[in-house]
């Protein structure tokens, strides 16, 4: 099992490496399953990867208990590439990108098909803000290419750029989500199919980390997350996950549990239950990972997401093999994942 892991993670890395350099492409000849007769054989129809639910309703412990958002400020190295963060295309992606600066989720006809550009960018900008803001920066100067604008004369091309604000920044978006949710608490534009669930997971992210860090807007937003998360427990019946939402279900169980341990409002029931059916009905990661087989897949981003799965289901199931299968992946995946593949949860 561990070597299989190992192997899963080397040829994921090598391909993606491959991909960086513009030598490869992803198509059914590539799927790492062709590697599966040179590795163990058949696998084992006796091993079970269904992992029920813990009967008790409950979750078991963090192993280490997660900072909040906004509970410490950066300093020396780290606040400096936080600035450069702020001050590269993270800062200005809002300013020009039409995907973020008229996403449909403000108003505009942006970010279209699964609406998730503007909430993966705004799961970086929420805690962004906050660190910044810890550290006493509320505003950078505009970079345009090589050249800052710090005031007086402008010595680059076009007009000079704003100034950088990445606290009004978030607070914009999350203020304009929050305003788009529709009278069952389904958030955003209307639902067309079960991949739909997926852009929204990100916002789900984006308001948890912003409840945590802004604690007079605890309440407001904690009360919009659940009234989506029970609009998505009514309609996951009828309109079942699928594809990339399928491949992701753990991120959505991971706010399903933050909701339930932080604000349940009376709802642990529901919380609970809508957690145990996107793990039903999402990707068998522990099956895929350990066997090559299953609904997984071999696209490289939803791989290195779906490490996390068994570190995310533990804590429902508590389930000892769960424990062990997340070691593995933390030891031959996590740690040495491209950073941008996953978030941190």
């Amino acid at each position: 099992m561990q070597s299989m892991r190992s192997l899963l993670f080397l040829c994921l890395l090598a391909g993606s490496l491959a991909n960086w350099f513009g030598h490869a492409q992803f198509d059914e000849e590539d799927d790492p399953r062709f590697l599966k007769p040179f590795l163990r054989g058949a696998p084992d129809e006796s091993e079970d990867f269904n992992f029920p639910s813990d009967p008790s309703n409950t979750l078991a412990p963090h192993t280490y208990k997660p900072l909040k958002t906004g509970a410490h400020t950066p300093k020396g190295w780290l606040l400096k590439q936080l600035k450069l963060q702020a001050q590269g295309l993270s800062g200005h992606l809002s300013q020009f990108w039409n995907d973020v600066q008229n996403s449909i989720w403000v108003g505009g006809k942006g970010d279209g098909g699964l609406h998730e550009r503007t909430p993966y960018w705004l799961n970086g900008i929420v805690p962004l803000a906050f660190l910044l803001k810890n550290a006493g920066i509320d505003e950078l100067p505009g970079v345009s290419g090589i050249y800052m604008y710090t005031g007086g004369e402008w010595n680059g091309p076009g007009e000079p750029p704003k100034p950088i604000n990445i606290m009004d920044q978030c607070t914009k978006y999350i203020n304009a989500i929050m305003a788009y949710q529709h009278e069952d608490g389904w958030i955003g534009p209307n639902q067309t199919s079960g991949d739909d669930y997926w852009g929204r997971s990100n916002v789900m992210f984006s308001m948890l980390q912003y409840a945590e860090a802004e604690p007079a807007q605890f309440a407001n937003v904690t009360s919009f997350m659940l009234k989506y998360m029970l609009s998505m427990k009514e309609r996951l019946p009828k309109v079942k996950l699928d594809y990339w939402a399928q491949e992701r279900w753990q991120d959505m169980a991971f706010s399903a549990h933050w909701l339930l341990e932080h604000a349940p409002q009376g709802h642990e029931a529901e919380l609970w239950d809508l957690a145990n059916t996107l793990h039903e009905q999402g990707v068998n990661w522990e099956q895929w990972f350990d066997t090559f087989t299953g609904n997984g897949g071999g696209h490289n981003v939803n791989d290195a997401q779906g490490l996390k799965s068994a570190a995310v289901w533990y804590r429902q199931s508590k389930n000892e093999s769960l424990r062990t299968l997340s070691d593995q992946d933390g030891a031959h995946g996590r740690a040495l994942w491209p950073p941008h593949w996953y978030v941190q949860w």
